[in-house]
């Protein structure tokens, strides 16, 4: 099942990258990328909260590791997708300045 899944998630990332597919298809796959890493930081979330019911510190190292899991993804994403935007900002810049 693991193996399942990773292999459709990069196969999705890669194809939502790749510029010869077009980008209807390209921000389905990156919204549907998004909601399945929320869903499963969600999930991360809802279950840290549930153990601080029953133990404190448990329940507190597990919304921190969900936290930095949603940090290491925004990062990621950001790396991924807005490094073009912002490559395509720059020489927008550079071309009305001239």
């Amino acid at each position: 099942m693991e193996f399942l899944i990773e292999l459709i998630l990069d196969l999705a990332l890669g194809a939502s990258t790749y510029g010869k597919i077009p980008k209807l298809i390209r921000y389905l796959l990156i919204v549907l990328i998004s909601l399945f890493y929320l869903s499963f930081i969600g999930f991360i979330e809802y279950l840290g909260i549930s153990l601080l019911k029953d133990n404190l510190l448990n329940g507190i190292l597990v919304i921190i590791i969900g936290l930095i899991v949603l940090l290491i993804c925004i990062l990621a994403f950001r790396k991924t997708y807005l490094k073009k935007v912002k490559k395509w900002f720059d020489l927008d810049i550079i071309n009305n300045s001239i």
